[in-house]
């Protein structure tokens, strides 16, 4: 395991990183388990993870060099991109934002969008001009 902000490093057992029970539950009075199990999140994953397992085995059967291959490049992005979500950094973020729109409201915590260094006006989107 190695701190980013450190870059400091410790071998550790996979296992004991970032195990939190429950750590990808979902649950919410406006969301229906009979639609979205609480744990949907991890079976999506396990599901990436499983597929990802055949990409990672192309890319390392490849002679080294620079990649070409567009496919492997999007399918090694999607896996990274969403292997990046499941940090116990990344989720406490996103805790963060949520409780400071909970206290706040969502326009002061996420803002106005912005095009050109001004902010984007209602009449704008809704005319379309």
């Amino acid at each position: 395991m190695t701190d980013i902000d450190t870059s400091e490093s410790e071998l550790r057992n996979p296992d004991s990183i970032a195990n939190e029970p429950w750590f990808y539950q979902i649950s919410a009075d406006d969301v229906d388990p009979e639609n979205v199990p609480d744990l949907w999140f991890e079976i999506h994953m396990s599901h990436v993870e499983n597929d990802a397992k055949h990409t990672l085995t192309a890319l390392d059967q490849l002679p080294d060099g620079q990649l070409r291959d567009r496919a492997l490049m999007t399918d090694l992005a999607v896996f990274v991109g969403l292997q990046s979500q499941r940090t116990v950094r990344r989720r406490q973020g996103e805790l963060d934002i949520d409780a400071g729109i909970r206290r706040f409201g969502a326009r002061n915590v996420v803002g106005e969008p912005e095009i050109g260094g001004s902010p984007l006006s209602v009449d704008i989107l809704n005319t379309g001009s």
